[in-house]
């Protein structure tokens, strides 16, 4: 079984290389504080990909997991573009940080906690 630092530098590493192949996007380093809608900028298809990556790499039951809660779909439009270009964070989604998905690939299934409320 995976250390939580193990899983942690993983995690980072998969988010970095995310980071590299996007479009406005920064060499920003990534903590278990960083917020992977907010400051990531995983939505969509990415965002699919990257709770598959949790699940297939750790054994994690993403099955309750609330997608829409704390990533939008793709960008469709030209104010997503603009959106994006100016950096522009969108508020409407819950945050989500690399330590909750830690926290859940330590206990193996979402929510890592039960005293999440949600």
């Amino acid at each position: 079984m995976a250390t939580r630092e193990e899983i942690l530098r993983q995690i980072s590493r998969y988010l970095e290389n995310y980071l590299k192949t996007e479009p406005f996007k920064s060499d920003r380093q990534i903590t278990e504080d960083t917020l992977l809608y907010h400051d990531v900028g995983l939505r969509g298809i990415d965002a699919m990909d990257f709770i598959a990556f949790i699940v297939n790499n750790f054994e994690v039951d993403m099955s309750p997991f609330p997608f829409s809660k704390y990533f939008h779909g793709e960008y469709f439009g030209i104010a997503d573009i603009i959106r994006l270009m100016l950096r522009r964070s969108d508020r409407s989604k819950a945050p989500l940080t690399v330590g909750e998905i830690v926290d859940a690939c330590v206990a193996k299934h979402w929510p890592p906690r039960t005293d999440l409320g949600s």
